[in-house]
């Protein structure tokens, strides 16, 4: 039997406090929080992850146009600049 290895798609924020990875189907994967986040109201740390989760779906995205070639030229997904221009965001 032989094993297909999972890809993940990973974000963290600049502090690495906050990291996220998701598979390569979009299903969160885990979430690690280091004790810098502790000091963070519950809304602003759901915002963070919620926010370092989009960046990863981005990146899974343009992996994914990577791979499926012409293939599928009616969908649109992100580009490098749209993938580099969301991570500029996470100024946390």
């Amino acid at each position: 039997m032989v094993r297909e290895r999972k890809a993940y798609f990973h974000a963290a924020s600049q502090s690495r406090d906050i990291m996220v990875a998701i598979d390569s189907h979009g299903i969160a994967a885990g979430v690690r929080l280091s004790g810098g986040v502790m000091k963070l109201s519950d809304d602003e740390l759901a915002s963070r992850i919620i926010r370092l989760n989009a960046l990863a779906s981005l990146r899974r995205l343009h992996a994914l146009a990577g791979s499926c070639g012409n293939a599928t030229s009616d969908v649109r997904f992100p580009t490098d600049a749209q993938v580099a221009a969301y991570a500029a965001t996470i100024d946390f």
